[in-house]
């Protein structure tokens, strides 16, 4: 029946496949269109800024997202995130505390009542007016700049300040800020992203598996073949939501089965490569797969990681230090009270038993300076005390994600209240 009707299904097949990747292709379409008009709202209140690079937009109220999460957005006249839209006056009869740090210490997918310093700003808010100038990928580069404009430029008194260093500032000093001198004045310039001298660092171990395809010595034959259906790939995960999936899973079965003679050894050593860096995530199985992203995941385990420490993370601890000796020098000049704050990734919970090369470095320049440190490894490991790790983890973080939820915020913001003194 088949063979004698052989063009009308043939036909058939053809029209319901072309109707499937039609729809596929339409219904992903509409998806990107929704995702874009959603980026393109969060682009708009992120403003870029001429001084420290970027920062939000002035007294704005809206429903922002952070991945899945839903929460609202409030800044004040300085284009911090605040309580309320409110004018932020340069001189005031209360004490001033500003806050200052990258994505942890602005508080990603929380409103700012749920952050830690919104938290330390409820407690403590009948004797001190709380300022939070933390923004995502800031580093102590960064704050400097902003702590500078905000307090010789713009003459708002600050009397006392909390610098958070994250694990990823090493790797932003070093490869995501350019210093460009204008004037006498080192202006932040990511145009030119060091791309180059990140891969030089990481010795191409931590180039994109797109990359590396390139490079395989295959057969001729066999190599054209692969590369022209990984290109096809490609184009499918673009424009394509279920189809791509489902052929994906077909090409990999093929591509990484054991009687594959298309695979080499290089290839080999590639996939090998991810399988063991899945296996030091932290994110992996009820967490998530960080493989598909170096950059991300080398700018925080490098810090549990030797290789990575002695190739690059050192060199961006110092980098990192110099701004911080321009801020307490910047403080000390103007009788400001100068405090450094640390907190624990998720894989340094897991994988360190003492001390982080992150955390051990801040302890020393701390001690040799005189700078009272907030440190919340302590407080973390003294929590974690007879609990499974991964559930700690769990409790604290956002799911899929590395920064802190709810619950590590009010722990962080207990800690800071209790360690203060006064």
């Amino acid at each position: 029946m088949f063979i004698r009707n052989y063009k009308f299904h043939f036909f058939l097949i053809i029209l319901v496949s072309s109707l499937i990747l039609g729809l596929d292709i339409g219904l992903t379409s509409l998806y990107k269109y929704y995702r874009y008009n959603k980026s393109q709202k969060r682009k708009s209140i992120r403003i870029k800024h001429p001084v420290y690079h970027h920062t939000f937009k002035p007294m704005i109220s809206i429903d922002d997202f952070y991945g899945p999460m839903k929460y609202q957005l409030i800044t004040n006249s300085l284009g911090f995130k605040d309580k309320i839209r409110r004018n932020v006056k340069k001189k005031i009869s209360k004490k001033r505390i500003l806050f200052i740090g990258d994505s942890f210490t602005e508080g990603v997918g929380l409103k700012y009542e749920d952050t830690f310093v919104g938290l330390v700003h409820s407690k403590i808010n009948k004797d001190f007016d709380v300022l939070n100038a933390g923004r995502s990928s800031y580093c102590p580069y960064l704050s400097f700049l902003k702590i500078k404009d905000l307090v010789a430029e713009k003459n708002y008194v600050i009397n006392e300040i909390f610098v958070f260093i994250d694990v990823s500032d090493a790797q932003d000093e070093l490869f995501r800020y350019f210093k460009l001198k204008v004037k006498n004045n080192l202006i932040p310039d990511t145009t030119r992203y060091n791309q180059n001298k990140y891969r030089n660092y990481l010795n191409n171990s931590l180039i994109a598996l797109e990359d590396k395809l390139k490079d395989i010595s295959m057969d001729s034959s066999n190599k054209s073949i692969d590369l022209s259906i990984y290109r096809l790939k490609r184009i499918l995960e673009k424009k394509t939501t279920i189809i791509y999936p489902v052929l994906n899973y077909i090409y990999d079965r093929y591509l990484f089965g054991e009687n594959n003679k298309v695979i080499n050894t290089k290839y080999q050593k590639v996939i090998d490569y991810y399988k063991e860096i899945n296996k030091k995530s932290p994110y992996q199985g009820d967490f998530y797969h960080v493989a598909s992203i170096p950059y991300y995941r080398d700018g925080e385990v490098w810090t549990t990681d030797s290789t990575l420490y002695e190739e690059w993370g050192k060199q961006g601890l110092d980098e990192s230090m110099k701004y911080m000796d321009s801020i307490k020098v910047f403080c000390d000049s103007r009788k400001i009270k100068m405090n450094i704050g640390i907190y624990p990734y998720a894989n340094e919970l897991l994988f360190m038993p003492s001390q982080s090369y992150h955390e051990k470095y801040w302890i020393e320049y701390a001690d040799q300076n005189n700078i009272s440190l907030f440190n919340i490894y302590d407080d973390f490991r003294q929590r974690l005390k007879g609990k499974e790790k991964k559930i700690f983890i769990k409790e604290n973080y956002i799911v899929n994600d590395v920064h802190f939820n709810f619950a590590g915020n009010v722990k962080i913001a207990d800690y800071i209240i209790k360690t203060l003194d006064y």
